[in-house]
């Protein structure tokens, strides 16, 4: 075995023994499903934090347009009812967000994006098992939105992080 082989085996186990890496890294793949938009919110805000670009849809502003959000929930619908185990990389995502917040690195304002995050994709998990149609959820995805304390784009429209 090569040494570069070696080295990224050695990298690999770390990761996979470390939960706090572990459950970051889970959610950097994406959905199992053709859903841009839920990438778009989720995967790519995480990836940015993390300082990693997300080729083709890079997300560097903070604020999500609620239609944004109803389109992801689209999807994420959309997956669930064929078949496609959405709740599983949403449960990823959800982890991801919490280990996030955790560490001490993380400044006070991404602490609160995250939060409105690990917000949406608790709700979306919910949704899903209630088997919410588009219209129920949209109602309680709005409600929701008006809450967030960041990712709100009449709040702080145009802001980078």
């Amino acid at each position: 075995m090569s040494e570069e082989k070696s080295m990224g085996l050695a990298v690999l186990g770390v990761v996979v023994e470390t939960p706090t890496l572990y459950r970051v890294v889970t959610a950097l793949r994406g959905p199992d499903a053709t859903a841009d938009n839920l990438k778009y919110l989720f995967t790519c805000r995480i990836r940015r934090i993390l300082g990693r670009w997300c080729p083709g849809s890079m997300r560097d502003h903070r604020e999500v347009p609620f239609e944004l959000i109803v389109d992801a929930y689209r999807e994420a619908l959309h997956a669930w009812k064929r078949g496609v185990s959405i709740d599983h990389y949403l449960s990823h995502v959800y982890d991801a967000i919490w280990t996030l917040q955790s560490l001490s690195e993380v400044d006070g304002e991404t602490r609160r994006e995250l939060n409105d995050l690990r917000r949406l994709a608790y709700a979306f998990i919910v949704l899903l098992s209630q088997g919410k149609d588009m219209e129920e959820a949209e109602e309680e995805l709005k409600r929701l939105y008006e809450k967030l304390e960041v990712i709100r784009c009449e709040d702080n429209a145009g802001e980078e992080a």
